[in-house]
């Protein structure tokens, strides 16, 4: 079959729709030049009569006022003069009769006509009775006579004349009627064939339009539905043109996409499965009592927390590696797996020797063998069973909610972040705090803080407190929570991981 090109379509409707507009516009065309020129020969047909008729009427009264004025002349020597003068007005009436018995076109115009001759007849033997009376030089008798005979006789031609001329002014008004009218019924029917002519239009335009406008509708749900997460999305276009081939492209780059989803989501499902397997399970540790939880984001994060019990106490360790995804997976896996050696080797080495010695590892993986520029946050503590806790490395403050008091205080963990340069001792140092029988430490990552509520405020240190502060006197699994209630009551979607470790110090060990 062939290949339709969708510009290949709208020439066609063009070209249908310039056709349909052309034959209309010249029926209309040819309608209206018909009308114009029956119009034109009807009015000017009766206006030809008409204008007959005024003039003969017009004709007829003065040859009845010359004829008057014959007979009443005083002076014989102008009588000839006078006969000339109608005699020339009597050729111009029967050259009136002549064109207009030409024009005649209804029997009752001819009737009226034939009245009028016959009128003309008797007036013209009466008038030359009465004048042959005249040269007798019986004036006298010749006026009886005009007025007994020529006068009625004139009167009844005029009346004839004026019948005449009334029937053919009706006769015109009824033409302009009738004209109005067919100019009205063309109209109605131009403007009926033009309505027709659009409809017809819009109808080829309408199915032009579907007919490009669905295979792209169809394009475009699917493109939503595989925007909204549905990866068998796919565009139902069979054309054989550049929609089709479009629709082609992009179920072709679905089904790509729906292969790398499900890859990608297996990996996401593996990395978080390492992320969770390598947290601790149980936590043992003289003088704590410890607990923790890490609620992950929808992606891999890269918080990190480890308690790694010793001999007088215990290493615990709370990060947090920049970004998500497999990378902050894979950085928070080196991390954990190089603190937990070095505290095998040596768990009496300081915090600062800890923390310098991670970085120098963490460094030299992420710019010399995967070639990635990222950085982790990080702070180690050693406990010790008398409440002593050294620390180092930079993260979130180190809380510690006072049994005493009942308050919190939030503790600065000054330092660099690690895996940014090779050497941080420079920048690192040993800190420490003591804790006292029932004071309750919180560890925590930046995600308790930054979860955002659907105005985007965040829940911030404030929160915190009050959370752990309404809970101090509770088991630290309770403490833990209720502040993870309180973030999720916060924001129930978070963007980052959710991680938390809480120990209560239970005193020194006897």
């Amino acid at each position: 079959m062939g290949r339709t090109s969708i510009a290949h379509r709208l020439r066609l409707a063009f070209l249908v729709m310039s056709v349909l507009t052309l034959a209309v516009g010249a029926l209309c065309i040819s309608r209206m030049h018909e009308l114009n020129q029956a119009t034109a020969k009807i009015a000017g047909h009766h206006l030809a009569k008409v204008r007959l008729a005024q003039t003969g009427v017009r004709k007829v009264h003065e040859n009845g006022r010359s004829a008057l004025h014959l007979f009443l002349i005083r002076d014989p020597r102008t009588f000839d003069e006078e006969l000339a003068e109608q005699g020339a007005t009597s050729r111009e009436i029967s050259e009136i009769y002549a064109q207009f018995e030409h024009l005649l076109d209804a029997d009752d115009e001819r009737a009226l006509f034939g009245a009028i001759t016959a009128a003309r007849a008797r007036y013209r033997s009466t008038r030359a009775e009465a004048e042959e009376v005249l040269r007798t030089g019986d004036r006298q008798r010749a006026l009886t006579k005009f007025e007994h005979e020529v006068l009625p006789a004139l009167d009844e031609y005029i009346d004839d004349w004026d019948v005449l001329l009334e029937l053919e002014g009706r006769r015109a008004n009824e033409a302009a009627v009738n004209a109005a009218t067919s100019y009205a019924r063309a109209r109605a029917v131009t403007l009926a064939l033009t309505g027709i002519a659009l409809v017809l239009g819009m109808g080829v335009a309408f199915f032009v339009t579907r007919l490009i406008t669905r295979p792209i509708l169809a394009i475009s749900d699917a493109a939503t539905r595989l925007q909204s997460g549905d990866l068998a999305a796919r565009a139902d276009v069979s054309s054989n043109d550049e929609l089709g081939t479009l629709a082609a492209a992009f179920n072709s780059m679905s089904e790509a996409v729906a292969f790398r989803h499900e890859r990608l989501a297996r990996e996401m499902n593996l990395a978080q499965h390492i992320q969770t397997a390598l947290l601790p399970r149980t936590f043992c540790v003289a003088g704590l009592d410890v607990t923790a939880a890490m609620n992950p984001a929808t992606e891999v994060g890269g918080d990190y927390y480890d308690v790694l019990p010793v001999h007088d106490g215990c290493w615990i360790g709370i990060g947090d590696v920049a970004g998500h995804g497999l990378n902050a997976g894979l950085i928070m896996l080196m991390i954990q797996s190089s603190v937990a050696a070095l505290v095998r080797e040596d768990p009496d080495r300081t915090p600062r020797a800890l923390v310098t010695t991670v970085n120098k590892v963490i460094f030299e993986n992420l710019h010399e063998r995967l070639v990635l520029d990222e950085h982790a946050t990080m702070t180690l503590l050693r406990f010790h069973d008398d409440g002593f806790v050294a620390f180092a490395g930079a993260h979130e403050e180190v809380l510690v909610c006072r049994a005493e008091t009942g308050r919190c205080e939030a503790i600065d963990t000054p330092g660099t972040w690690i895996g940014a340069i090779d050497d941080i001792a420079a920048m690192t140092s040993d800190s420490s705090l003591r804790l006292a029988q029932d004071d309750v430490m919180i560890l925590f990552t930046d995600g308790v803080t930054e979860a955002r509520n659907a105005e985007g405020v965040p829940f911030g240190i404030e929160r915190l407190f009050g959370a752990i502060e309404g809970a101090r006197g509770l088991a630290v699994e309770t403490i833990r929570d209720r502040v993870l209630d309180a973030i999720a009551a916060w924001a129930p979607q978070p963007d980052d991981d959710v991680s938390l470790v809480v120990a209560r110090y239970t005193g020194p060990v006897v």
